[in-house]
């Protein structure tokens, strides 16, 4: 069976994957909802996970901690940079056309 901290850390990474790629594609709403997953499912790992009663316990290598934290910190700015474009295109919706 497969270690479910390791499921949970590497759908966090699809989920960034899969949420770069829609922006790429210039999508806006789905990146947005999938960034905020993926930072949901890294901050599980650094902040619930370690507090569960689990054998055997689970825990971070300082490393790995940095890096998770890292992530979040990466995942959490291309989140705000997604909600900015859907403000930019609502902005230019409310926006009357020149006449």
């Amino acid at each position: 069976m497969p270690d479910p901290m390791e499921l949970i850390y590497q759908s966090a990474l699809a989920f960034g994957r899969h949420s770069a790629v829609d922006e790429y594609m210039g999508a806006t709403e789905v990146p947005v909802s999938n960034y905020s997953k993926a930072v949901r499912l890294l901050t599980f790992l650094l902040v619930e996970a370690p507090s569960l009663v689990l054998n055997p316990l689970f825990s971070l290598k300082s490393s790995d901690r940095n890096r998770i934290q890292n992530y979040i910190e990466v995942l959490n700015k291309r989140q705000h940079i997604s909600e900015s474009r859907i403000m930019a295109v609502f902005k230019s919706v409310d926006q009357p056309s020149p006449t």
